[in-house]
């Protein structure tokens, strides 16, 4: 943990210092040592031995406590995550509640924490977050935002502490294809028009009634949805614990959902990641993907990423790539001139407005983030929360590779192949995803990423315990 600490020093410095002329080689260096740093952790965590938790001698309320720990903490979560409509004092009762669950955790197992190689990785992630704060021009909105975050990061540790038996890991996953099915019918009431990418779709969506005010951003909705449809898919590919309806049902209603947002993004990300976890499970899957691959690179060499994705759609600028590039090129202005802090947390459209006006979409364009989950996370919370960020994702990747691996077919283990398939493919398509569009670490769907990282390291420990 020393060494991961001192790595991530010398990683943060190192790309610092390229950010002046070579903004694009800070980045690629703090992501490729960021991400090497977080597989190491993972690989310090694979040779220790899987072991269960002794129960420790504590009274029967605090064992009522650990154990109903999660569904105490969902109102407190909610309380985080609505705190722009509450005073900002009241927020801080949520977080004493956290450490008292905490507590009564460590009485009751002997550890605050179930084992994940994720534990650096956050702590640095919320120090970073926090010293943005310090730069930013709107410093409540700033803090509401941390906060949200923070709520993130409670569910992750809340899935991870408490899906600790098969049982749980099962319930646990099938309540993953009902909030994705919810999730996706639910939107199609309040998520605004999407522009005209795909005039047959745009028919389709016209048939919804508007019971509600229409306010959410169609993209938005995508990127929340390509985390739940490989779940989804997996499960009905396996037939997991034998059951057919509820899969077709949760799979149908969730990809009917990503299809009307007609987010580009999600819905390449989605078939991209679909392909990479069928490659890992069939031969043929991965000549087709490769032939996949070949095509679409000479079609980009040919035309042109931006003939692709310029003309498509008629909605504002910023949906066409020079406004995506300009939004970018911004990104990389912002965080040459606040390397070390970043600018804050849901500051971009404020500090652009300011000081790095939008030409092609105009001096109040009101963007209200870069487009590009990478660049966005280096804006808000500066270059060590950047390489902090590829720190976790890298030991995500070694955690789940460790998975997949262990649950080859024949193995003991085989069962939660389908769950860990389905998570595999859900950050890989909400990370590609995260290319063109956003949903920052600190807005409230970004809860749904922590989610996954939480029931990926129930998924590692309940594999690891069957060795």
């Amino acid at each position: 943990m020393g060494l991961a600490w001192m790595l991530w020093v010398l990683v943060s410095l190192l790309s610092v210092s390229f950010t002046g002329e070579h903004p694009f080689l800070a980045l690629v260096t703090g992501g490729l040592g960021g991400c090497g740093v977080g597989v190491s952790l993972s690989r310090q965590l694979r040779r220790q031995k899987a072991s269960k938790v002794s129960p420790g001698n504590s009274s029967r309320w605090v064992c009522g406590i650990q154990r109903y720990e999660l569904f105490l903490l969902s109102p407190f979560l909610l309380v985080l995550l609505f705190s722009n409509r509450l005073p900002l004092k009241l927020t801080f009762l949520p977080l004493a509640f956290f450490l008292f669950l905490l507590i009564c955790r460590k009485r009751v197992t002997g550890r605050f924490f179930a084992v994940t190689p994720f534990h650096l990785p956050i702590l640095l992630l919320l120090l970073s977050s926090g010293v943005g704060l310090y730069a930013s021009v709107d410093l409540p909105l700033s803090a509401r935002d941390v906060l949200q975050l923070v709520a993130g990061v409670a569910v992750c540790y809340g899935i991870a502490n408490h899906v600790d038996s098969e049982r749980k890991v099962e319930v646990a996953h099938f309540l993953f294809l009902a909030v994705g099915a919810t999730l996706a019918f639910g939107a199609m009431l309040v998520m605004q028009q999407p522009n005209a990418k795909l005039p047959l779709v745009e028919r389709i969506f016209s048939l919804f009634p508007n019971p509600f005010p229409r306010r959410i951003h169609s993209n938005y909705v995508g990127g929340a949805l390509t985390l739940f449809l490989p779940i989804a898919f997996w499960c009905l590919i396996f037939r997991y614990k034998g059951r057919v309806l509820w899969p077709v049902l949760a799979f149908a209603i969730t990809g009917i959902g990503l299809v009307l947002t007609q987010s580009r993004g999600a819905l390449l990300g989605t078939v991209v990641a679909l392909a990479i976890t069928g490659a890992l499970e069939r031969r043929w899957v991965r000549w087709l993907l490769l032939m996949l691959m070949v095509g679409f690179g000479l079609l980009i060499y040919r035309v042109g990423i931006g003939a692709i994705l310029g003309p498509v759609g008629t909605g504002g600028l910023e949906h066409t790539w020079e406004g995506r590039q300009e939004l970018w090129n911004r990104a990389l202005y912002i965080i040459q001139d606040f390397p070390f802090t970043g600018i804050g947390m849901h500051t971009f459209p404020v500090v652009t407005d300011m000081l790095y006006p939008l030409f092609l979409l105009g001096p109040n364009a009101r963007v209200p983030h870069a487009h590009n989950l990478y660049l966005q996370v280096a804006v808000d919370i500066g270059i060590p929360g950047f390489v902090a960020f590829w720190m976790l994702l890298g030991a995500w990747g070694g955690m789940m590779w460790e998975t997949l691996k262990k649950t080859d077919p024949g193995s003991g283990a085989h069962r939660f192949r389908p769950l860990a398939l389905g998570l595999v493919g859900g950050m890989l398509a909400h990370l590609l995803y995260s290319v063109t569009d956003t949903i920052a670490l600190g807005e409230k769907a970004g809860v749904i990423f922590w989610a996954v990282l939480g029931m990926s390291t129930a998924v590692w420990n309940k594999v690891r315990e069957e060795e």
